[in-house]
């Protein structure tokens, strides 16, 4: 990661003209001995002060729009808005919350059998993994499935849910 800062850009045009020309600039090949290694950006623009009046401020808020851009794919440019923001607060009262849903207790295991077309009987059953979150609620597993795989919880909450399953059936 790297920060361009752009002196006086004028209007918003310019802003976008500058983050085009980045774009363009890390898309072409970099050749190092007689290799080529392709590269791609994703850049997060705030800008003063229309996004905030500090540094930091300025920073924090890119730094959201690049992971929002990282989201939208590769090789884009994503501007802050307040709706990031606030995605972006939810996310980490996410991951929090997260962290400490093992050592709360909240992860549940549900059993859904499984049939058999031919036989029409049960040939297994499917555990499925719940979080009821005390400061949340219920958390859907498309949500934070996701999260942690990327925090990197998804093995202990894979041990768990191995170790509930396997204590059930004894």
């Amino acid at each position: 990661e790297f920060v361009l800062l752009v002196g006086d850009p004028g209007d918003r045009q310019n802003v976008a003209n500058v983050a085009q020309r980045v774009l363009e600039t890390m898309r072409q090949p970099l050749k190092i001995d007689d290799q080529s290694f392709a590269m791609s950006a994703s850049l997060g623009v705030s800008v003063f002060p229309d996004h905030a009046q500090t540094p930091t401020d300025l920073l924090k808020y890119a730094d959201i729009a690049m992971y929002q851009a990282k989201t939208e794919g590769r090789n884009t440019v994503q501007y802050f808005n307040e709706e990031m923001d606030a995605k972006s607060r939810h996310r980490a009262q996410l991951l929090g919350a997260l962290k400490m849903a093992l050592i709360r207790d909240e992860f549940e295991l549900n059993f859904q059998p499984r049939m058999s077309l031919e036989s029409n009987q049960i040939v297994s059953v499917e555990a499925l993994l719940r979080w009821n979150s005390r400061e949340m609620g219920r958390v859907g597993p498309d949500i934070f499935i996701p999260l942690a795989e990327e925090s990197g919880q998804i093995i202990e909450i894979g041990e768990w849910v191995l170790d509930d399953a396997l204590h059930r059936l004894s």
